[in-house]
């Protein structure tokens, strides 16, 4: 049987969906919330570039659910991490993205006030599948990928869009939309009620993890790699460094490739089931 392959889209695209259907109506948003209170917390894109809050947590769940409330009501974007994990409907939409793409996915649900920019100008350094699912949200996403980011790179706090160069993406109940990571983008909720959509982290394995493994395993095999390198060395120190340094450079056997992808996965698989949107998105304040 071959090996399923990766999606590998180039741009961002939206998908209209039926007026006639309404996402909420499988998704019971406050219930969402409620139980998933531990892994809630609320931001603003004017607040320190978006920085994490979170409520008292020693309080009851029902008293954190009220801040949240409060919070949404003054301006704050509400943002619950790993939504699938308390939402049976959610999870299979997450392990059916996840079988589509050939990507690990995690769902993260943002509710927006009224006339709200939720987050400033950034991009993503995973893809990023878009679920709306109440009210209406305006998306403007750049025309050009600005870099191809590297896991956990972070978005410049500064980064600016050219009015010019972008498309403007305008979801309502049932749209869809996919932005591939390194497309700057920005979103404000221009209902007159909450804004709230699902976004899924399409987090994907990159060919350097690969790599790098394939190096970590080689050198935990290897005595040599493990002797001190003086901090002046001399010219014996620097020919041997040179020479324990070619060596790596040996062909990697099937084995050895097979082993670190093996390694890789697993260790993607777990980080990707216990990390919250911060250590997806590399640093507070990056999101939608």
């Amino acid at each position: 049987m071959s090996a399923k392959k990766t999606a590998d889209f180039q741009k961002p695209f939206l998908i209209l969906n039926s007026p006639s259907y309404r996402a909420e109506r499988f998704i019971d948003i406050n219930s969402v919330v409620r139980q998933n209170i531990p892994s809630t917390y609320y931001v603003r894109a004017d607040y320190e570039l978006g920085k994490r809050l979170e409520p008292n947590r020693r309080l009851p769940h029902s008293a954190q659910f009220e801040e949240f409330r409060r919070r949404l009501q003054s301006g704050w974007t509400l943002i619950s991490d790993g939504t699938e994990r308390v939402c049976s409907e959610i999870l299979e939409l997450s392990q059916a993205i996840a079988e589509a793409l050939g990507y690990i996915c995690r769902a993260n649900l943002y509710i927006t006030p009224s006339g709200v920019r939720g987050f400033p100008p950034h991009y993503d350094a995973h893809d990023v599948l878009v679920l709306h699912l109440h009210g209406t949200k305006v998306w403007k996403v750049a025309n050009e990928q600005v870099r191809v980011p590297r896991r956990n790179e972070l978005s410049p706090p500064d980064l600016e869009m050219d009015s010019e160069c972008q498309t403007i993406f305008t979801l309502r109940p049932g749209d869809i939309l996919y932005i591939p990571k390194g497309f700057p983008h920005v979103v404000d909720n221009t209902s007159d009620g909450v804004g709230a959509q699902l976004t899924f982290a399409c987090a994907s394995i990159h060919l350097e993890d690969i790599v790098l493994q394939c190096i970590a395993e080689r050198l935990k095999q290897s005595d040599p790699y493990s002797r001190n390198f003086p901090y002046r060395g001399s010219a014996d120190d620097l020919a041997v460094a040179r020479e324990s340094i070619l060596s790596i450079a040996v062909p990697f056997s099937d084995s050895e490739i097979d082993a670190a992808i093996k390694k890789v996965r697993r260790n993607h698989s777990f980080q990707m089931d216990h990390h919250t949107t911060q250590d997806l998105l590399g640093r507070t304040g990056q999101g939608d």
